[in-house]
């Protein structure tokens, strides 16, 4: 559920080129479309109420210059001065982006892939 609100966010800050979103793969189609992958992470610490969320954000288009402006319009909606980000009216979380935007790779389609990594602390969700 964290990916659905975190994609909202994306399309209400960014004024994306694509609203084309994929959760865990990358589709064959369409060309142009935003992944988020979310990879394992860590629990946090116990004196903590905070749990530890990574992802991966991989943007793709056909159009290299719209690849590289969709992942840099990404980036500077989640990394902040202070790494605090309200994903909704009642979630406000740390982000913690590891790198700038990097192209990743040309696939056999030629569309271009942009990456970067980011970690989200959240408070647990309760049961």
């Amino acid at each position: 559920m964290l990916h659905e609100v975190l994609s909202a966010y994306l399309i209400s800050e960014c004024s994306l080129s694509t609203d084309e979103f994929s959760y865990d793969t990358l589709p064959s189609s369409p060309d142009s479309i935003i992944a988020i992958h979310e990879f394992t992470g860590n629990s946090g610490l116990q004196q903590i109420e905070e749990v530890v969320r990574s992802f991966q954000i991989k943007i793709r288009d056909a159009n290299v210059h719209i690849a590289r402006s969709n992942a840099m319009k990404i980036f500077k909606a989640l990394h902040t001065e202070n790494m605090m980000v309200q994903l909704t009216d009642n979630l406000n979380c740390k982000v913690i982006t590891n790198e700038s935007p990097s192209k990743l790779d040309t696939d056999i389609e030629g569309r271009t892939i942009y990456s970067f990594n980011l970690y989200i602390l959240a408070k647990l969700e309760e049961e």
